[in-house]
């Protein structure tokens, strides 16, 4: 039961630094638009794991396919066919 507690706090702890390397670091302007919205979604998933308490195997399903719509959507919007 202790490793279920330990690896949420760790999902939290390393989600958070990576929220804040991402938010520091502006990955935008370092890769393309579509990297950067996917690089997005890794410290997302990670807080879903920690903080809603659900499976690993459905933050996964949840951040994993977020992060598809996003980067999906920013292809199409930065191609030019939609928006």
């Amino acid at each position: 039961m202790f490793s279920a507690y330990g690896d949420r706090i760790a999902a939290i702890v390393l989600g958070a630094c990576l929220l804040v390397a991402y938010l520091l670091v502006n990955p935008f302007e370092l890769t393309s638009d579509v990297v950067a919205t996917g690089l997005s979604g890794i410290p997302v998933t990670l807080l879903i794991f920690g903080v809603a308490g659900v499976s690993k195997r459905s933050a996964l399903l949840i951040g994993g396919s977020s992060t598809l719509g996003l980067m999906i959507g920013t292809y199409l919007q930065t191609a030019g066919i939609v928006g």
